[in-house]
């Protein structure tokens, strides 16, 4: 285990003074350490609502009892040539179209009703950009789709958890509106609890 080092507490070393490369290290070495700690913490927290969800699954929870947890990432994009009757000439072929695919995995899905063996199961929404575009109000509406295709959004029988894992992107995932969300599902009574 290596020391938590706050950032007001990590000087940096003056250039010219003894050991400068020595203490820059160490301070390298220290942030790498505290990273390292938030990383394995973020971890054990995955492990232990997927964990969660595949026990509320296992053991067959009512609706009102259990928790659910999703993974959500969009893919990487796509290309689709265009056949649009707006490209005349050679320029026909060098404008393809973007196709996006968000994916949202349950971590418990049950198949065939074999409670003893919930797996992951991907939810794959596959749009192009004539559609839509890929960003944070397209995040919520496809969570929210997910939710409403799987019968989890039901009003006056609140589910006791939601976990919904992003990874870091601040354009798509980690950002007001789809933070938002997270007091929505609560106040409309579908969950007690959104993580």
């Amino acid at each position: 285990p290596h020391p938590e080092v706050a950032e007001d507490e990590i000087v940096t070393p003056d250039a010219a003074a003894p050991n400068a490369g020595d203490e820059s290290a160490e301070l390298m070495l220290l942030r790498a350490a505290k990273h390292v700690h938030a990383a394995r913490a973020q971890r054990a927290l995955y492990q232990r609502v997927v964990r969660k969800a595949i026990n509320s699954a296992k053991n067959n929870l009512p609706h009102k009892d259990s928790t659910y947890t999703f993974v959500v990432d969009y893919g990487q994009n796509m290309s689709l040539p265009s056949f649009n009757k707006e490209q005349p000439g050679v320029v026909y072929y060098y404008s393809p179209l973007s196709v996006y695919n968000l994916g949202v995995v349950n971590h418990a899905h049950v198949y065939d009703g074999d409670l003893t063996n919930p797996r992951e199961h991907m939810h794959a929404h596959v749009y192009h950009e004539g559609t839509a575009k890929k960003g944070m109000n397209n995040v919520c509406s496809l969570i929210m789709k997910t939710l409403l295709q799987l019968n989890l959004l039901r009003a006056g029988n609140a589910a006791e958890e939601l976990n919904i894992v992003f990874d870091n992107c601040t354009g798509q995932n980690k950002n007001n509106t789809v933070l938002r969300l997270v007091p929505f599902l609560i106040e409309m009574g579908f969950f007690l609890k959104v993580n």
